[in-house]
């Protein structure tokens, strides 16, 4: 299967697509994503140039979805959904029991852990935290790996796509 590079797509034009789906008429889509008719219009026109079909046609009930969109329905569902289920896993702090494997040096944790473990008493008494020992060397790969949730490092990572905080 090919890989295509999805990284100057607007995924939002995903949520359009299924409420055009859904609703079978772009101003009540439009309603629904608080948007407005222009918008929805326009992202349309975006879906049709990336998919190369109509998508949907103009009846005198409204828009009704094309073969194609029959087709894509399935996965576009299914995507926001994955998107919408991954929602539901942000922390409650006052309520999760979660453990995080936060990965630092040793002079970090020294200087940074008893803050941590203090102010989590007081904000998560629930959340342990698990400190394992890294260096800069090591820390990108344990973070690809899993190995950790989140780290503190004073230098780089090694990978683009692990996002930094300062």
């Amino acid at each position: 299967m090919n890989r295509i590079d999805i990284s100057n797509m607007d995924l939002n034009l995903l949520k359009v697509f299924e409420a055009i789906f859904d609703e079978q008429n772009a101003s009540r889509a439009a309603i629904r994503l608080h948007l407005t008719q222009s918008a929805v219009s326009a992202a349309l026109r975006r879906l049709r140039a990336i998919y190369q079909d109509p998508l949907f046609v103009r009846t005198g009930r409204g828009l009704l979805p094309t073969p194609r969109a029959y087709e894509l329905k399935p996965f576009v569902s299914d995507a926001l959904n994955q998107c919408r289920q991954s929602l539901s896993l942000i922390l409650n702090p006052s309520t999760t029991t979660r453990t995080i494997t936060v990965g630092m040096s040793d002079d970090f944790e020294i200087a940074i852990a008893p803050t941590l473990i203090e102010q989590a008493k007081i904000h998560a008494p629930n959340m342990r935290f698990v400190f394992k020992q890294t260096h800069s060397h090591i820390v990108s790969d344990m973070l690809m790996q899993y190995e950790l949730d989140v780290a503190v490092t004073a230098g780089g990572f090694s990978y683009q796509s692990i996002r930094k905080e300062k």
